[in-house]
């Protein structure tokens, strides 16, 4: 007797996202209307159309980042630079969320933006090197070096971003930061 897996198929996901969507639009020109017929736009109806905006954008990214995998399956790819993309996604759909509606400040969202950009450039620079591994002995050297170099300016980076307003680091720091990206854009640059 077979047993049958109940997974979610992309396909599944790629209409849900499009209800997703159209849910949205439906719900914003209720909002629209509503503003209309009340006769002012007020805090409340501006944060729930925003809350729209934002479902639409993320729902427009997934479903593009979905379409886009479904069409590329490269066995030579490691699926843990996709799923921290597509999770990045959705973290950034559950802070716009509590930003809009004020459950955390404007200082942290800008904090989490700028950890899920450099979260990304590095995931989205590791994948192309790993890309070419397998190539050449000495450029997997290379290549696992700036690995390396990319998690210490990528550690680096972190405190800059969430203590930078209540910490001051020494120069030294800075200098090291620096020496590490000059480091792992040179053997970027050399693979």
């Amino acid at each position: 007797m077979k047993h049958k897996e109940n997974f979610i198929t992309s396909s599944q996901i790629k209409k849900l996202v499009v209800n997703v969507m159209i849910g949205s639009l439906i719900g914003a020109a209720a909002i629209a209307v509503a503003a209309v017929l009340i006769g002012e736009f007020n805090d409340i109806l501006g944060k729930a159309l925003l809350t729209l905006i934002v479902v639409m954008i993320h729902a427009l990214a997934s479903l593009g980042f979905l379409d886009n995998k479904t069409k590329k399956t490269n066995p030579g790819e490691l699926i843990i630079f996709t799923n921290t993309i597509f999770v990045l996604i959705v973290l950034s759909f559950v802070s716009s969320i509590f930003g809009i509606w004020e459950l955390i400040s404007g200082t942290v969202l800008t904090k989490l933006y700028a950890t899920y950009f450099i979260t990304a450039f590095a995931v989205s620079h590791g994948e192309i090197l790993y890309k070419v591994t397998g190539l050449d002995k000495k450029i997997d050297k290379i290549i696992y070096s700036n690995f390396v170099l990319m998690f210490v300016v990528f550690a680096l980076l972190l405190p800059v971003i969430w203590a930078s307003d209540t910490a001051d680091f020494p120069d030294l720091y800075y200098r090291l930061l620096s020496a590490a990206a000059i480091i792992d854009t040179t053997l970027t640059v050399l693979v």
